[in-house]
């Protein structure tokens, strides 16, 4: 226990001892005035928008090791913001002020242990007013996919490029979207949007040092729409080896052609089959009775392409005539005797005739024929199909036979 009291005593008063050593160093001449230093009376300056420039003559007191500058806003308190730590600096800049704004200065000079000499003279100086709107900015409307903007270049010469802002129509939501550099330029235009899109856009001037202007008046611009949907679409079903489409034009001026559309069927997505100028079209097809399912658009001049319409249009070529059947066919004064029923359409029929002896189609206008072109000991066979007006041809009756004895 008495060397545990006599290890506490000994720390507390080395503690004392050194808290007094502590104590009793030197303290720091920073921030103390010297008043045996030369002092910066006089400066230049030059202003800009945001920035001023400082000039002075170097020191020649040897003891000056640098120089502090201080700065207020006119009647304020001056503060430290800079200090050069080279007695032969002569320049500086103070960035990020306001325009249009009165600051006022003071210099002062420092030694190698931080103490400074007194202010010198206090300077007012105001900064540069900042650059003023774009005169005249206006706004293309309804062109395709896109929008057009355009201004009158800025009479500043301080402006280096154009900023581009845009908001949702009238949301006063407002994001650059681009900068156009070059104080002479004077358009932008804003590619790739949706047809039928509305924006707001605004311009500002941006000068060389980074400082925007007012914005312009925000115009608003909505792009094209796309073309209107054809009316009345048609397809053909009676007509021989093709199907006609037929529509009405929308009620618009700019309509450049249609594209026409088709597929097999009305569940299979449609490819595009075609186009023309006219609102009508023919699908040529070599088949009878083949169905195709149609879709037409309207492009306008500007390459816009109306949207497709849910559903397709059904068309078919025509179908051939119905298959006759032979309801007769006998040998009767020596000769033989067919007969077949009445097909619709039909304007004539063929007959075919088959035996050892050959083959042989026969031309009729009738629904009978008397067979006198024989032979004994022979075996006939006899189909017939029907012939419409385009020269259709129905398929070939079940064939009906005759044996001679």
């Amino acid at each position: 226990m008495k060397n545990l009291l006599k290890t506490l005593c000994f720390l507390a008063l080395s503690l004392l001892i050194s808290g007094c050593a502590l104590a009793s160093l030197p303290t720091s001449k920073k921030d103390t005035l010297n008043t045996e230093l030369a002092t910066i009376s006089n400066f230049n300056t030059i202003s800009e928008m945001t920035q001023i420039a400082f000039e002075w003559e170097r020191s020649e007191d040897p003891k000056v090791a640098g120089y502090n500058l201080y700065r207020a806003k006119y009647g304020g308190k001056l503060q430290k913001i800079a200090t050069i730590n080279d007695r032969f600096s002569t320049h500086y800049i103070d960035t990020g002020l306001e325009p249009s704004t009165s600051y006022q200065y003071a210099m002062s000079t420092y030694d190698k242990d931080g103490a400074h000499s007194q202010m010198g003279s206090i300077y007012t100086i105001q900064t540069l007013p900042a650059l003023s709107a774009v005169d005249f900015a206006q706004v293309i409307t309804n062109l395709p996919l896109r929008a057009k903007i355009i201004w009158s270049p800025h009479e500043d010469l301080r402006v280096s490029s154009y900023v581009i802002e845009r908001s949702k129509a009238g949301a006063n939501n407002w994001s650059k979207i681009a900068e156009i550099k070059g104080r002479l330029s004077a358009e932008y235009i804003d590619s790739g949007l949706k047809p039928k899109e509305s924006f707001d856009y605004r311009v500002r001037a941006k000068s060389s040092d980074g400082v925007l202007s007012e914005p312009s008046g925000a115009q608003n611009s909505t792009t094209k729409a796309l073309p209107l949907p054809v009316t009345n679409l048609s397809a053909s079903l009676d007509q021989p080896k093709k199907i006609t489409l037929s529509w009405q034009a929308p009620a618009q001026d700019d309509i450049d052609h249609y594209v026409i559309y088709s597929s097999r069927s009305k569940f299979l997505p449609v490819t595009k089959l075609g186009s023309t100028k006219e609102t009508s079209y023919e699908d040529y097809i070599n088949a009878n009775g083949s169905s195709r399912f149609y879709k037409v658009t309207a492009v306008d001049t500007s390459g816009l392409e109306g949207q497709k319409p849910s559903s397709s249009v059904e068309g078919a070529t025509l179908s051939a005539p119905e298959q006759p059947y032979i309801i007769m066919s006998s040998y009767t004064n020596g000769g033989i005797d067919i007969a077949w029923n009445p097909v619709p359409r039909a304007q004539k029929y063929i007959i075919y005739k088959s035996s050892n002896l050959g083959n042989e189609a026969i031309e009729v206008n009738d629904t009978r024929y008397f067979d006198s072109n024989i032979q004994s000991s022979q075996k006939y066979e006899y189909k017939v199909s029907a012939i419409d007006e385009y020269g259709l041809e129905s398929d070939k009756s079940k064939a009906a036979k005759v044996e001679l004895q």
